[in-house]
Order: C-alpha cells, then structure tokens, then sequence
C-alpha cells in the first residue's frame, strides 16, 4: 500500500493522491497535502 502525492501540472494548486486499487470509486485530493478531501463517484 503506497500513497503518492501527485499533481497532473506543475502549475495546479491541487494535489490528488494515488492510492492504488485500495479505495475504488473514490477521488482523494488536498490543497497541501495535509487536510484531505473526497469525491466520491
């Protein structure tokens, strides 16, 4: 179980996290890194 903080542009204020096939349906981000958001689908 790796979790990867990554950003699709280095320009984008918002990071979304790689969690792998761990959560399926789920959109996990944060703005840094820390307080963490979900969209669910």
């Amino acid at each position: 179980m790796t979790n990867t903080w990554y950003k699709n542009e280095e320009t984008d204020y918002i990071w979304w996290l790689d969690n792998g096939d761990e959560v399926t349906g789920e959109w996990i981000f944060s703005f840094d890194k820390k307080k963490t958001y979900i969209l669910p689908s």
